[in-house]
């Protein structure tokens, strides 16, 4: 008996001795968007880096609400020949700070079967750019103070046609 708990004793300690960055780690959200060097603006604002909500849980919304934002992006889209038999979903997530500013781009590519693939650079490049032209984002409130939020917009392929925008 008194070996078994010797056992288990060494079973679990390994797992209790974690250090405080791990910690840290590991109490991020899924989903999290970590800040990269390589691609994020390093002034981008953050009212609090240790939590950012997700948009639907405190109402992040773009100044006209859905279908305003709907009607700026196909606008903005304009699609030649290029892409042709495009069929997917291209979704680009991103942080809108507690002032209404946006950065933290990233891009999750998938099929119609919902797996991972690779679109052209040049139709992510530009529906990454007209993302960021985006500027009229509404920060979410809690507790009546604005905060920072993820927030995420799906463009929809059908035969190399823009089918559907979902925010």
């Amino acid at each position: 008996m008194k070996m078994k708990f010797i056992y288990l004793l060494l079973i679990v300690m390994p797992f209790s001795c974690r250090s405080q960055s791990q910690d840290r780690e590991s109490k991020m959200d899924v989903g999290a968007i970590r800040f990269d060097p390589k691609t994020d603006n390093s002034n981008f604002f953050l009212c609090d880096s240790t939590k950012i909500y997700e948009y639907y849980n405190f109402e992040t919304k773009y100044l006209g609400e859905k279908v305003a934002l709907k009607d700026t992006l196909f606008y903005m889209f304009k699609l030649n020949g290029t892409y042709k038999n495009v069929n997917g979903i291209i979704t680009i997530r991103f942080v809108v700070n507690c002032k209404g500013e946006t950065d933290r781009f990233r891009v999750k590519q998938v099929d119609t079967n919902y797996k991972e693939i690779i679109f052209s650079e040049k139709l992510v490049a530009h529906l990454l750019a007209i993302t960021k032209q985006l500027d009229k984002w509404q920060p979410g409130k809690r507790d009546g103070k604005a905060i920072d939020s993820y927030v995420h917009v799906n463009y929809l392929f059908e035969n190399g046609i823009l089918k559907h925008i979902t925010p």
